[in-house]
């Protein structure tokens, strides 16, 4: 019966790719608007890491932080690594995929979660991969 599967009642995990979380940041609107009125934000070390690493000041540091904290973080494993480095290999060439877009496709395909993300041209490509372009 469908209504005893709690399955059905599983969160979808949307991974949110750093573009938008850099257009949130700078305050702009259609940023803004999909960050507001999404209900637990997710995010990958990866992209905790890029939005950390492009502050220019200590004010720019302090709001990234309280972002990064703000936000969910999933888990990496060694399988999300091993699987990265296939997604490389098979991609790379013909893509341009980098490590940092194949560790966050290869968690998000593990966790069947969406990626939201503006960069169709990397992850468009990733057999196995949910993708939600956002504006």
């Amino acid at each position: 019966m469908e209504a005893d599967n709690p399955a059905r009642f599983a969160a979808v995990i949307r991974l949110i790719d750093t573009d938008l979380v850099i257009d949130f940041l700078r305050g702009y609107p259609p940023g803004l608007e999909y960050i507001k009125r999404s209900i637990g934000i997710s995010i990958h070390p990866v992209t905790a890491l890029e939005i950390l690493s492009g502050v220019k000041d200590k004010r720019g540091m302090q709001v990234a932080d309280a972002f990064v904290k703000s936000a969910h973080m999933v888990e990496l494993n060694h399988a999300d690594v091993t699987d990265a480095m296939a997604i490389v290999k098979g991609y790379r060439l013909r893509s341009g995929v980098g490590w940092a877009d194949a560790l966050v496709a290869a968690t998000a395909i593990r966790l069947d979660a969406t990626v939201v993300s503006r960069n169709r041209k990397h992850f468009d490509a990733i057999v196995g991969l949910r993708l939600e372009t956002p504006y």
